[in-house]
């Protein structure tokens, strides 16, 4: 649980404006590929996570050099040089989850393509698709 905090709070603040919904599903997406690879090869041996496997990600997902710079040095201070971390112990891969501080919404981690954020007439927004079987406290509801 600690090294899932500070990995989470290591993106954070090494990424500072660039961590958004979409580097934080990348990754998150990018593990959890990972840990459903080495299940599916059946490999003795732990699956490790290192350094540059998530800065790989991060790349994959936009985020600018600096940031990444950032983010290895910040890698090496929280978890030690070239440490590997076991990838349980810093993502959910069976639950995506988003807090605010009013809402809670957990998604399959499989369909967290389905949220997006988006800024509309200067206010922020999370959009989830709902395409069909909506329901709201139990009853199934229609979206027109």
């Amino acid at each position: 649980a600690e090294q899932k905090k500070s990995f989470e709070a290591l993106l954070g603040s090494a990424l500072a404006d660039e961590c958004s919904l979409e580097v934080v599903q990348t990754v998150h997406e990018q593990i959890r590929q990972s840990i459903e690879m080495h299940k599916e090869s059946k490999v003795a041996d732990p699956l490790l996570i290192s350094k540059e496997e998530v800065k790989s990600a991060l790349y994959t997902s936009g985020v600018s050099e600096a940031s990444l710079s950032k983010f290895s040095v910040a890698f090496d201070e929280v978890f030690g040089f070239e440490a590997e971390l076991h990838p349980k112990n810093i993502i959910n891969n069976k639950r995506f989850e988003i807090n605010t501080p009013d809402v809670q919404i957990k998604v399959n981690p499989e369909r967290s393509d389905l949220i997006e954020t988006r800024v509309i007439d200067g206010l922020k927004y999370i959009l989830i698709r709902a395409d069909e079987g909506v329901e709201v406290n139990g009853v199934q509801i229609h979206i027109s």
